[in-house]
């Protein structure tokens, strides 16, 4: 009976002790709202449309976040995208194709 409730406790205490659950549970009820008031939500063109718009802030947000972890310096996001919008570019003009100018 004691080893149940202690089970019971710990799993309340982990999922009541999550800072972000509030911000989960508004976003459930905004998609669910979504779902509901727009017929073509969860389409697939929709969802990849979502996915292609957020996948660029993840990439960036991902690279930011191992360059701090490893303890190198933080450099502004926007900084970094405008710089290497340049290069691109610059390469590019110099000849250089287009892959090479992404990478």
């Amino acid at each position: 009976m004691e080893r149940n409730k202690l089970i019971k406790s710990s799993s309340y205490s982990r999922i009541s002790g999550f800072k972000e659950l509030p911000l989960i549970i508004v976003i459930m009820v905004i998609a669910i709202v979504l779902i509901f008031l727009s017929p073509n939500f969860l389409n697939t063109q929709n969802i990849i449309a979502v996915l292609l718009g957020a996948s660029f802030d993840a990439l960036v947000s991902a690279g930011m976040t191992l360059l701090l972890i490893s303890g190198g310096f933080d450099l502004s996001v926007g900084s970094v995208v405008g710089f290497g919008g340049v290069m691109a570019g610059k390469m590019l003009v110099y000849g250089q194709g287009p892959v090479m100018a992404v990478l």
